[in-house]
């Protein structure tokens, strides 16, 4: 599928005009290196928005980016992943780019996975022309977990089994590293929610676009790894739940899941399956022994901050 379109737009049979976005924060400067000497190729801008708050890695970041003649925006500090994507996201708008690809600073993406990315969507657009982005299957090598999310009936359900050679498939939503995103979707959609600082951010905007009638794709076909969180762990079933060891993380899980619940009218079978997910993810990492006062006492300001509105990143004196 694709595969004749792909190599066209790969020899430069297209005109078609993509950035690339990396957000960095304090990011290790060697390893962001390599994911840009990887990339750069297949892109006509890449732009690196920089969320950094320590100045000599700010400074060594806006170094990179000039010697690679990529453009870099100084964020001034920590405004969070949707405000940089949203910086970038207007830059790209002035620069007049058709396409805008989401990278990670470690995410690892070859041109020619781009090229695909943009063949399936094109295709999939002649069949459904409110199809506005295109991303990988994400793989979690730790446990060869596929990470692709698909509306089953009433609940957001993890594709289990993929077929590399299958047709595109319409995604829930798509996870920001290596999505491919029509520039004219933030016309109709609009930006990232920048109030909620980091989590989330790409699963909101998917679902505010798909209750608009736009559709959103997997391309099996194109696989990127990525890792998720800081482990994978199985429970009694088998069922694998991603943990981060920094408990901030957990806060923003919570509050910004409270949030979707809040800002986008789902339809009231699923915002119901939506509300049981999240009371029992609250639930399970309340009892588990591992987890500390510390994180006890953070998941509790992410209930009650969701529960009274409160944006933004978090107050300093919860953590």
């Amino acid at each position: 599928m694709g595969d004749s379109m792909a190599a066209e737009l790969a020899a430069g049979g297209s005109e078609m005009s993509i950035a690339g976005v990396i957000v960095t924060f304090n990011t290790d400067v060697p390893e962001l290196s390599s994911a840009l000497r990887l990339i750069s190729t297949s892109l006509s801008e890449l732009v690196l928005a920089d969320n950094s708050d320590d100045p000599d890695i700010a400074r060594d970041i806006k170094e990179l980016a000039e010697s690679m003649g990529a453009t870099y925006i100084g964020l001034g500090g920590n405004l969070g992943i949707a405000a940089a994507q949203n910086s970038a996201i207007r830059h790209i708008r002035s620069q007049g780019h058709e396409y805008v690809l989401f990278l990670d600073d470690d995410s690892k993406m070859t041109a020619d996975a781009v090229w695909a990315l943009l063949a399936a969507l094109k295709e999939e657009q002649r069949k459904y022309p409110k199809t506005i982005a295109a991303g990988p299957i994400i793989l979690d090598e730790r446990a060869n977990i596929p990470l692709a999310f698909v509306w089953k009936s009433s609940a957001i359900k993890r594709l289990v089994d993929v077929d590399a050679t299958a047709e595109p498939i319409e995604a829930a939503f798509l996870l920001s590293s290596g999505c491919l995103i029509e520039m004219t979707a933030f016309e109709a959609i609009g930006e990232f929610r920048d109030e909620y600082f980091i989590d989330h951010v790409d699963k909101e905007w998917g679902l505010r676009a798909g209750l608009l009638g736009y559709r959103l794709i997997v391309v099996p076909g194109v696989v990127m790894n990525h890792l998720l969180a800081d482990s994978v762990e199985f429970d009694s079933r088998g069922i694998p739940r991603h943990q981060h060891q920094n408990p901030i993380r957990d806060y923003y899980l919570t509050r910004n899941g409270i949030f979707i619940l809040r800002d986008l009218r789902l339809p009231p079978v699923r915002r119901f399956r939506m509300m049981l997910f999240l009371g029992a993810a609250y639930a399970r990492k309340m009892r588990r022994k591992s987890t500390t006062p510390v994180q006890r006492r953070i998941m509790t300001a992410a209930v009650l901050d969701g529960l009274r509105n409160r944006r933004g990143p978090l107050a300093p004196t919860v953590k």
